[in-house]
């Protein structure tokens, strides 16, 4: 892989994750406060590349929080106060923050 291709990679990749980081951000679930709140928000596609760009720092974030390696420190920080009757009643992949399907996990071969 050259290393044009790499870059064009990482920058789709960005803003993929500025479009969830926004789409997670206007996710109302149901709430009609926030229904009214957010009901005259756009969708990604319609925002206009300015606007775009500006979330790219936020899906950055949302990346960032989704590494398995992260949510792993977080669940570690988490449980780390336990005592030990408490940490053996707790399954610990169920305390992730970050649901186990969405965190993100890179393999040595993705950069060879």
């Amino acid at each position: 892989m050259s290393r044009d291709q790499t870059t064009s990679l990482t920058q789709d990749n960005t803003m993929d994750y500025a479009r969830k980081a926004y789409e997670q951000s206007h996710q109302t679930s149901g709430d009609p406060l926030l229904e009214e709140l957010l009901g005259g928000s756009k969708s990604w596609d319609e925002l206009p590349q300015r606007e775009k760009l500006g979330w790219i720092d936020q899906g950055r974030m949302y990346a960032y929080r989704n590494l398995a390696g992260e949510a792993e420190s977080r669940l570690t920080q988490a449980r780390m106060n336990m005592t030990a009757p408490e940490r053996a009643a707790s399954y610990p992949p169920s305390m992730f923050d970050v649901p186990v399907n969405k965190q993100i996990v890179r393999y040595r071969d993705e950069y060879q």
